[in-house]
């Protein structure tokens, strides 16, 4: 069973915005796919793993970075139902491949860990 979820890295610089990133864990096995989504941590919850309700001057802003994670999210949950199928037809015995390797990201993240 694959695991996803969504966190804030925290700037190393100390009110600067940190980086959102997915954290996919499979078989004890933890990957990371950087996004460019840059969030405050006051704009962040991380036991939720959303954008916080935000303030007036911020709502259109952060209800968009909002939807774009529900959209990345699911796409990503859809790719990993395909691979967990996938290797349900062609039975598990033998197989031991991370799901997503040689996954491309193309979340706008710099570096590609799979």
């Amino acid at each position: 069973m694959v695991r996803i979820r969504i966190k804030l890295r925290l700037s190393t610089v100390s009110g600067k915005a940190g980086t959102i990133y997915y954290q996919v864990s499979h078989k004890k096995e933890v990957k990371h796919i950087t996004t460019n989504i840059r969030l405050l941590p006051e704009e962040w919850d991380g036991e939720l793993g959303r954008v916080r309700k935000a303030v007036f001057s911020e709502e259109f802003r952060l209800s968009a970075v909002q939807r774009q994670l529900d959209h990345e999210f699911g796409q990503l949950r859809q790719l990993v139902e395909s691979f967990e199928s996938l290797f349900a037809v062609q039975g598990q015995a033998g197989i031991t491949v991370w799901p997503l390797a040689g996954f491309e990201s193309h979340f706008g993240g710099g570096e590609n860990l799979f």
